[in-house]
């Protein structure tokens, strides 16, 4: 099965030329394509530097700089060659499929922590709230930018439907996991 990428530029900008990406998909469908899928919205000054990059560092196999002359050719010529646009637009192409792609790096360790081996946790009044419904007194949030957070547990606090909640430390929970793995693994908790 063929592959396709499409690359749009100028859609979505600041609210012009918008361009649902369900009705997008909707219209590649009619097209005869199958299975559609929209990706990745990069603004154009983000794309032009992943290319300038790529063109600066790798295109030739190392450093090459299409601003110089060299007998006479100017270099930014021969990026106009259909060779080499056919070259980039594949490294490119390649470049995002392989970036969905799912790689593993390791082995995972995965090991059950209970919440009560971190007998309390340490947080400043002013940035934390009593709750009753966790195993510890008060649970904190973020003292720059934690308004989702605080609001988050002042909902699970009041909300009947909720038995119990906590709020994970991520120094203090897994902590003791980080030291007992070996640096070429990944440790997750379930």
């Amino acid at each position: 099965m063929n592959r396709y990428i499409a690359l749009l530029r100028g859609i979505n900008v600041s609210g012009h030329n918008a361009i649902r990406m369900t009705a997008l998909q909707t219209s590649f469908t009619t097209l005869g394509l199958q299975e559609p899928q929209t990706y990745l919205q990069v603004n154009t000054s983000e794309l032009t530097g992943w290319l300038d990059d790529y063109i600066w560092t790798q295109l030739f196999g190392g450093a090459f700089n299409p601003l110089e002359s060299q007998h006479g050719e100017e270099h930014w010529r021969l990026l106009l060659l259909q060779p080499v646009v056919d070259h980039i637009t594949k490294v490119f192409a390649m470049a995002l499929l392989e970036s969905e792609q799912q790689h593993v790096t390791g082995q995972t360790e995965v090991r059950w922590r209970h919440l009560s081996e971190v007998p309390r946790l340490m947080v400043r009044e002013s940035h934390s709230v009593a709750v009753a419904k966790c195993i510890y007194t008060r649970l904190a949030w973020p003292a720059r930018n934690g308004g989702l957070e605080r609001t988050f547990i002042h909902w699970a606090q009041a909300d009947s439907q909720i038995e119990a909640f906590c709020k994970l430390s991520e120094l203090l929970h897994f902590a003791r996991l980080q030291t007992l793995a070996v640096p070429s693994r990944q440790t997750r908790l379930l």
